[in-house]
């Protein structure tokens, strides 16, 4: 077989993120989707919820991490997550990308959208 991965998308909480004290003072929804690449050896052969990497694992490390403390950069959030899901799945590699609707700019921006990727260190 070829690659597999676990894709979660839309895991939505309210953190405190924002470069400023003020922007960090007041929740803000953040919205993450999270790719896995968890590799051939690990998709299950037989239909047993035990056999795959839990959704609500991948999804409250997720939660976790952005709730744990105030961060003023979505890219220390990101960088973080990305660490717990190498060390804490049996991921092979890892994207996270974290949006925040609330962006204090001079402009009018929709959404701040940080993204990363990460892989295992070869054994």
């Amino acid at each position: 077989m070829g690659s597999y991965w676990l894709r979660l998308k839309g895991v939505r909480f309210d953190a405190r993120i924002g470069a400023s004290r003020a922007e960090r003072s007041v929740l803000q929804e953040v919205v993450v989707d999270i790719d896995l690449e968890l590799g051939p050896g690990a998709i299950p052969r037989e239909d047993d919820v035990s056999l795959v990497t839990s959704y609500d694992t991948v999804a409250s490390l997720a939660v976790e991490e952005g709730q744990a403390r105030s961060y003023q950069l979505l890219e220390t959030y990101v960088a973080g997550t990305l660490q717990r899901l190498l060390a804490e799945t049996p991921a092979l590699s890892a994207r996270v990308a974290a949006t925040k609707a609330r962006v204090p700019t001079k402009h009018p921006v929709d959404a701040a959208i940080v993204e990363m990727t990460a892989a295992r260190p070869a054994p």
